[in-house]
């Protein structure tokens, strides 16, 4: 599928949100939270927030 026929809320679903997800779980941890807490807080399982770090 080409980016021209995505909609504006479905180009942000699929890329932008996961990409700000993944931002900030990264800072969390940089700032010395531990993953479960850093996924307690956003709301992320612990296995969500261990694939952003495989």
């Amino acid at each position: 599928m080409s980016y021209s026929m995505l909609s504006v809320f479905e180009f942000s679903y699929r890329y932008v949100i996961p990409s700000v997800k993944r931002r900030l779980i990264e800072k969390l941890v940089e700032m010395g939270l531990k993953r479960k807490e850093a996924a307690r807080k956003t709301g992320l399982s612990i296995s969500a927030v261990s694939r952003y770090f495989q």
